[in-house]
């Protein structure tokens, strides 16, 4: 548990980092984030809610409001898509596929 929480925490170097976001997607660096947080998920659906929270509340700050609020926030991606198109807008956000590989997701599924 301790190793995916550091992992959360070390901070993604600057050098080498894709300008585009959706580029950044695919970077190493990130995509090794968006698995820990997969497995912290499924990590709290099979232990007990308290023993969890005994082992995150130290890190729940960092967790919740540098990791886990950023992705739940409306974006300049988000921006785009409604200027562009507003019905995909809103069919992305009740598309139940979308929904099992969309991070946001995952954090709101984290949060609750």
């Amino acid at each position: 548990m301790v190793l995916f929480l550091n992992v959360l925490e070390r901070p993604v170097p600057v050098d080498g980092q894709p300008v585009d976001p959706d580029l950044r997607k695919t970077w190493g660096w990130w995509k090794v984030k968006k698995w820990t947080v997969h497995i912290l998920n499924r990590l709290f659906t099979s232990i007990s809610k308290i023993s969890m929270y005994n082992l995150l509340q130290p890190r729940l700050e960092v967790i919740l409001f540098e990791i886990v609020f950023p992705l739940m926030c409306f974006n300049d991606n988000d921006q785009k898509l409604w200027d562009e198109d507003p019905h995909e807008y809103v069919r992305k956000g009740y598309d139940i596929i979308e929904d099992l590989y969309s991070p946001r997701t995952a954090s709101m599924d984290f949060v609750s």
